[in-house]
């Protein structure tokens, strides 16, 4: 569903690509979806440029970038020590050992 929202409004913006807030607003919520996070802050700015006054669009993009900030801590947490000296040092060994 995410996918025919996406060729959708991108249909839409080759029509009409100037004042189309609507449509980029739908790009940001069908990349959300996706969790495809960049791309949904990018079109969303994009619909706050075209329509400035509207509230709801800036409190979505302050979710947004919560939501952002929650998911960018969730992965740096995994990676931590993902290269760390120790586990270099194990994997050199290991790889000595095969030799």
């Amino acid at each position: 569903m995410p996918l025919d929202c996406i060729k959708h409004c991108q249909e839409a913006l080759i029509h009409k690509p100037a004042n189309n807030p609507k449509a980029y607003y739908r790009l940001h919520l069908a990349y959300k979806l996706q969790n495809d996070l960049d791309r949904a802050k990018d079109n969303l700015l994009k619909a706050i440029q075209e329509a400035p006054n509207d509230i709801a669009m800036r409190d979505e993009y302050k979710a947004l970038l919560d939501l952002k900030n929650v998911k960018e801590k969730q992965w740096y947490k995994q990676m931590d020590g993902f290269y760390s000296k120790q586990k270099i040092s194990k994997i050199e060994d290991e790889e000595f050992k095969h030799e």
